[in-house]
């Protein structure tokens, strides 16, 4: 449900790692619902992997397309 627009890399970021950063969680989350637009809702699969946007850890999920979505 906290889906965000990606912030540009000349943004400073607030713990010092770099945005894109990859790690493998200890456990996986559950799945998570997107609005994927106006009138699209999908489950999408946790992958097991966290990455840093902005500063901060998101859960990283995948859709049935393939298109990666982060969120908690």
């Amino acid at each position: 449900m906290f889906e965000f627009e990606i912030p540009t890399e000349d943004k400073k970021q607030n713990n010092g790692v770099k945005d894109g950063t990859r790690r493998e969680l200890d456990t996986m989350p559950c799945d998570h619902g997107f609005w994927l637009d106006e009138d699209d809702y999908q489950l999408c699969h946790a992958t097991g992997y966290e990455e840093s946007h902005g500063g901060e850890w998101w859960n990283e999920y995948v859709d049935i397309d393939g298109n990666f979505h982060y969120g908690r």
